[in-house]
C-alpha cells in the first residue's frame, strides 16, 4: 500500500485523500485503487494530515467520518477550506439522515461500509468524470434543489412536494448524475430498515416522481431508465 510515508510520486497519477483509521480496510481498498491509475495517501485522522510538511493535493477525499458529529462537521469544513476537493463521506452509519446531513454539508457522495472495492473504483472514477466535466464545461441550466426539512424538490420558483421514500431515492440519484443504480441500490436507501419491498415498488416510485418533476422540469426527464440495470439522474 502506499501511505503517507512514501515519497510523493510524478505528476503522472491523480492523488486520492483517504481519512480512515481502519487501515487494514484502507489497504485493500489502496489496491483496486492504486491498480485503477490511482495514487493513494493515507491518514488515520485528519489532525495527522495538517502535520505533514507538504500538504496532500488530491483530486478526491474519502473522509471516515459522522456527517452528523460536530467532530465530522469541523473535519469536512477544514478539508474543505484546505484542500479544495471534492469530499466523499464513508462511514458504516446507512441511514438516510445521516446521508442527507453529509450532502448538505457539501459532501458530493456518500459510500456505506461494508463496501465492495470494484464497486467503490468505479464510483471514484464516475464522481471525478463528473466534477471534471462540471469545471471545464459550466453549466447554463439551473440544477434542481432539495430542501431536507421541508422534503421539497425546487427547480427555479418552482416546489413541489416529495414524501420521505422519493426525497430518499431523488437524493441517491443526484449525488453522482450519470450513475446506473440497481433496484436493489435504490431499495437499499429508500428504505433503511431493511424491509422486504417487492423490486416493483422502486418502478412506482420513480413512475410518481416522474410525474412531479414534469411539474417543475416541464418537458425533461432527468430521471432516465437503463434498461436491465437500473435508473440513473441526468439535470433538467
Amino acid at each position: 500500500m502506499i501511505s503517507s510515508r512514501d515519497t510523493e510520486p510524478c505528476d503522472v497519477a491523480a492523488q486520492i485523500l483517504i481519512i480512515d483509521s481502519d487501515t487494514e480496510l484502507v489497504q485493500w481498498l489502496s489496491e483496486y485503487l492504486g491498480r485503477a491509475g490511482f495514487f493513494i495517501r493515507h491518514f488515520v485522522s485528519i489532525e495527522a494530515v495538517f502535520m505533514q510538511e507538504h500538504k496532500p493535493q488530491p483530486v478526491l477525499i474519502l473522509l471516515d467520518e459522522d456527517a452528523r458529529s460536530l467532530q465530522g462537521q469541523l473535519a469536512f469544513k477544514q478539508l474543505q477550506q484546505n484542500m479544495h476537493a471534492p469530499i466523499v463521506f464513508v462511514s458504516s452509519l446507512s441511514s438516510t439522515a445521516v446521508q442527507i446531513q453529509a450532502l448538505e454539508l457539501g459532501a458530493i457522495d456518500y459510500i456505506t461500509k461494508p463496501f465492495d472495492p470494484y464497486w467503490v473504483t468505479a464510483k471514484v472514477n464516475t464522481l471525478l468524470r463528473w466534477t471534471s466535466n462540471a469545471e471545464s464545461q459550466p453549466s447554463s441550466t439551473v440544477e434542481l434543489t432539495l430542501n431536507a426539512q421541508r422534503l421539497q424538490l425546487s427547480y427555479r420558483n418552482k416546489k413541489t412536494d416529495l414524501t420521505e421514500v422519493e426525497f430518499a431515492i431523488l437524493t441517491q440519484l443526484m449525488s453522482a448524475p450519470e450513475t446506473i443504480f440497481s433496484r436493489h441500490q435504490i431499495m437499499q436507501q429508500a428504505y433503511d430498515d431493511h424491509r422486504q419491498v417487492d423490486p416493483r415498488t422502486i418502478d412506482s416510485h420513480i413512475k410518481k416522481l416522474r410525474l412531479k418533476l414534469r411539474l417543475i422540469c416541464e418537458d425533461n426527464t432527468p430521471i432516465q431508465t437503463v434498461y436491465g440495470r437500473g435508473y440513473r439522474y441526468s439535470c433538467c
